[in-house]
């Protein structure tokens, strides 16, 4: 499957699933695309690209500390339509308040692991909080 067959692949389906999504539209370049999705109160962006032949599910925050993404091919999928299977798993969770989002201070968002080890590592001056997409 080429750039171009993927990305339209991989667009069509998640416009299908999440039709909020074409309220924010996309963005295209090189035969690849990005959603930017932005939180209700506009603290955070969630996106999902499709370059490189792979679908990339992240946060971007209104901070100065790092971004967040994973590649679906993190979590086992290995063809196109597992990857559509894990990214709209991993969407349907982030924007239904299933899946929690922690902020850092020192890493910004992300999406824990486990939420029962998320102050394991806290630095000394690290401020952590805990928050659902609804919140944000």
């Amino acid at each position: 499957m080429s750039q171009k067959e993927f990305t339209a692949y991989v667009i069509s389906h998640l416009l299908k699933r999440f039709p909020q999504f074409r309220k924010v539209g996309t963005s295209a370049s090189d035969d690849t695309s990005t959603i930017a999705c932005p939180s209700s109160h506009a603290n955070l962006m969630l996106w999902v690209s499709t370059e490189n032949r792979e679908i990339t599910v992240g946060l971007t925050g209104n901070t100065a500390a790092a971004d967040w993404h994973t590649h679906m091919s993190q979590v086992g999928a290995a063809t196109p339509d597992e990857e559509m299977q894990a990214a709209v798993q991993l969407l349907s969770g982030i924007l239904t308040d299933q899946e929690v989002i922690v902020y850092s201070s020192l890493l910004g968002y992300f999406l824990p692991a486990d939420i029962a080890d998320i102050y394991d590592y806290q630095q000394p001056a690290e401020i952590i909080s805990v928050f659902r997409w609804s919140d944000l």
